[in-house]
């Protein structure tokens, strides 16, 4: 973004998704509509996802007392 002159500002511990979403001030999930948000990326010019790590990571938020019924799942 630099190299194009695209103005952005860091803000460590948030994600690009995350600030878009408050910049627009909308929420990411709707309860009884959206309730899943997947991020993730394939291997690219930049640098390559190993094999083993790709779809590898699972975050559950505002989940805790449910991380049994997801790990039978």
């Amino acid at each position: 973004m630099s190299r194009k002159n695209i103005p952005f500002k860091l803000i460590l511990g948030i994600s690009a998704f995350q600030a878009v979403a408050a910049k627009l001030g909308t929420e990411l999930t709707i309860p009884d509509l959206v309730q899943t948000i997947i991020l993730t990326r394939i291997s690219g010019c930049v640098s390559a996802v190993p094999e083993a790590e790709e779809l590898a990571s699972l975050c559950l938020y505002l989940s805790a007392r449910h991380i049994e019924t997801a790990q039978e799942n």
